[in-house]
């Protein structure tokens, strides 16, 4: 083989490489807002996980100043259970914890608003009860969000949490739940 046949072979194997690595370096930038951004990564045995959208709702929570105290009296129980829960089962303990929330609605709705049928859901109550100024729109907001990552999480099967971002999940739907225990 001559020389100008070895270097044309090894320009053919390595300008896929060459151009794969110059397209990385020139978007640089774009390429890590763009992994920063997903929740979500899965490519053959090769899984990522990014808790961005919980981050967020905690992040919602502080900014509406909701109590930082998840303990709810009779609750406090509950919260060592669930968490007790994500160690064998982060789905279960996610679930466990919404149904927690809607019932909190449930509850607050059949309680401020007149005429509520118990079978609406808890987006339906927690709408009600936004129109009649009981819970303001931010907390609207919160709710939601925390119902995308359980649907996401229940519905899609989106990510498998962590035992650390299920017990976040907790907390966080546990200050939720002390702001709507302590609406008059």
């Amino acid at each position: 083989m001559d020389s100008l046949t070895f270097t044309t072979e090894m320009i053919k194997i390595l300008v896929w490489p060459l151009i794969v690595i110059i397209i990385v370096l020139l978007l640089k930038k774009q390429i890590i807002d763009l992994i920063t951004n997903l929740k979500h990564l899965k490519y053959k045995d090769l899984e990522l996980e990014f808790t961005r959208g919980l981050q967020k709702v905690n992040q919602d929570i502080d900014n509406v100043g909701l109590p930082k105290d998840k303990s709810i009296g009779y609750l406090n129980d509950k919260i060592i259970e669930l968490k007790n829960i994500a160690k064998k089962s982060t789905l279960e303990a996610i679930v466990e914890s919404w149904i927690l929330i809607e019932n909190k609605l449930r509850e607050l709705a059949y309680t401020k608003l007149e005429k509520t049928p118990n079978k609406y859901s808890g987006v339906m109550q927690l709408d009600s009860l936004v129109k009649q100024n009981v819970i303001p729109k931010e907390i609207y907001s919160i709710f939601k969000e925390l119902r995308i990552i359980r649907n996401k999480i229940v519905h899609e099967g989106a990510y498998n949490m962590s035992i650390s971002q299920a017990e976040s999940y907790i907390d966080t739907s546990f200050r939720f739940l002390s702001y709507l225990k302590k609406i008059k």
